[in-house]
């Protein structure tokens, strides 16, 4: 079943077509990671295109900015009400570059075998860790249960235009100068 890409529809289920998608990995990834992109038939390619949309929009859910475009939208996006980064709007009869790639960079993980929401307890029971290279180490404590969830700062770096508040995983922690 072909990905239906229309912006706003009632059955969307894809943020980019396979050619905005094949574009993103030939221009951003290995000729080894094209070529593995590449392989997979599309009927594969349109399944990780379905669960990278569906993993953008259940990952930034409730921290869109505005509001949702249409209340028959099949997708988070496109919104209304929303500027980016230099004050523009973002008109709601497109999708921004940045949220097409950060789909693009999610469905290619995916493709890949990257588990970007696994099931279970994302926590290790870890008390403490240590790691060395040469002649350096460095250990760490923890107070609890360390925090195993997968993070990725690249997407969350590609949607922070887009969102309210600092993505998962990305400027969570303020440097605080003396």
């Amino acid at each position: 079943m072909a990905l239906d890409v229309t912006i706003g529809g009632t059955a969307s289920d894809s943020y980019s077509t396979l050619a905005e998608l094949d574009a993103y990995v030939a221009a951003f990834k290995s000729a080894a990671e094209f070529t593995t992109w590449d392989a997979l038939d599309d009927a594969d390619q349109e399944l990780y295109a379905r669960q990278g949309t569906q993993w953008i929009d259940s990952y930034c859910v409730g921290r869109w900015k505005g509001y949702a475009a249409s209340s028959t939208q099949a997708l988070d996006y496109p919104r209304s009400g929303v500027t980016d980064g230099d004050g523009y709007a973002i008109e709601s009869t497109v999708l921004p570059t940045c949220l097409k790639q950060a789909h693009a960079e999610a469905t290619f993980r995916l493709s890949v075998g990257t588990e970007l929401m696994p099931d279970g307890n994302a926590g290790e029971n870890v008390e403490s860790e240590s790691k060395s290279i040469g002649s350096m180490s460095k250990s760490v404590t923890y107070a609890g249960v360390k925090d195993a969830t997968p993070t990725f700062p690249l997407i969350d770096r590609l949607l922070s235009p887009l969102l309210n508040g600092s993505p998962t995983g990305f400027g969570s922690k303020r440097l605080e100068l003396a």
